[in-house]
């Protein structure tokens, strides 16, 4: 797989925000280790990728060009107040990108569906006894609080 990087000129069939090598950088300034394998860091970006573009419709503004791969660059929007160019990409959006590979890494699926299962609430050994509690309705997202900080600038609604 090849990485192609999204850099605000409109990428024909980009698939990421960042490089292979900003994301190891990135977790290192972090202090954490993320696969030396670059197959397996492209894979996790490409995800990394699946899960910020599942928000499409909570970004501020607009694409930039409506045949664009990806959902930024994008016109009209606003961070912190001050109008941002359409031909760039936002350091949030990068961080972001970066931070879900890192969960990624630690065997979190950003993209994992919740189905509402029942959660053991206690469990007896001796004759075998296990409580469930009843089945819990979720949103079906994650909850990705160091990512939701990077993204809230740029998003129109509260996701999450």
């Amino acid at each position: 797989m090849t990485i192609l990087v999204e850099d605000g000129t409109i990428v024909a069939d980009a698939n990421s925000y960042v490089t292979v090598e900003e994301a190891r950088a990135y977790a290192r300034a972090r202090g954490t280790y993320i696969s030396d394998a670059t197959r397996v860091v492209e894979q996790e970006l490409v995800q990394a990728m699946d899960y910020l573009e599942s928000l499409r419709n909570s970004y501020k503004g607009k694409k930039t060009d409506v045949t664009q791969t990806l959902q930024w660059p994008r016109q009209s929007v606003y961070i912190d107040g001050e109008l941002f160019a359409s031909d760039a990409i936002p350091t949030e959006l990068k961080a972001a990108q970066m931070r879900l590979v890192m969960e990624i890494e630690a065997g979190f699926d950003p993209m994992g569906n919740s189905d509402g299962l029942p959660f053991i609430v206690s469990e007896r050994v001796d004759v075998l006894e296990t409580k469930y509690s009843e089945g819990i309705a979720t949103s079906g997202l994650p909850i990705l609080r160091k990512v939701e900080a990077l993204l809230a600038p740029l998003l129109t609604t509260e996701v999450y």
